[in-house]
């Protein structure tokens, strides 16, 4: 029993040294791809669309670009705020005053901690999730270089949605089973996991109280 527990913690940990190893080597892998690239891979790593342009792939360069401007837009204006509150869960408790004028009460720009809680773990995933989507698209950009010069071909958008219709159509029939596993289970696990950590309790309400 004692050999079987230890034979599985060396197990684990072989397993997560090498989960991290080959993190590391797709990141070190990406990096030399837009060391080695040309100018448009390297111009990639900031318009993410740009090596598409450069092969004539405007429709998919132009869905690249439309998604980074999206996610550049998104994370400073709406998930910043949260994660910038992250290590405090909010410091401005809620404050309610009566207006004789309106006859209602008025609350103050108050912080509720769940919702910091929610939208910063969220705000953190996309993150994590634009990083290796970034990291992605440098990859393809060196690949899509090196098919071009050695004369090959070069897909169209269509070819492309045909492949993702045709002999890639697993990865499209999986990606919302997947996106609807990470946006309500894996999220709301995370988040109600670093909950446990604080001093929520029936004492501790929100949005009344900061937890």
């Amino acid at each position: 029993s004692t050999m079987a527990s230890l034979y599985k913690t060396h197990g684990n940990a072989s397993g997560a040294r090498g989960f991290i190893a080959s993190i590391w080597r797709y990141i070190k892998g990406a990096l030399c791809d837009l060391i080695q690239g040309d100018i448009y891979v390297k111009l990639s790593s900031v318009i993410c669309g740009a090596s598409c342009f450069a092969r004539r792939q405007y429709a998919k360069g132009a869905l690249i670009t439309l998604a980074e401007a999206l996610l550049l837009y998104l994370i400073p204006s709406a998930f910043w705020p949260y994660i910038s509150k992250l290590n405090t869960l909010g410091t401005v408790q809620q404050q309610r005053t009566y207006n004789p004028v309106t006859r209602q009460n008025d609350f103050n720009n108050y912080d509720n901690s769940f919702l910091i809680m929610l939208f910063g773990v969220i705000g953190v995933a996309i993150i994590v999730l634009a990083a290796i989507l970034w990291l992605r698209n440098i990859r393809a950009a060196r690949q899509l270089q090196l098919r071009a010069e050695h004369g090959g071909h070069v897909n169209s958008f269509r070819e492309d949605a045909n492949e993702y219709l045709g002999h890639k159509f697993y990865r499209t029939l999986l990606s919302l089973p997947v996106a609807g596993v990470v946006c309500f289970t894996i999220v709301p696990l995370i988040v109600m996991a670093l909950t446990a950590f604080t001093n929520y309790d029936r004492n501790h309400l929100v949005p009344a109280k900061l937890f």
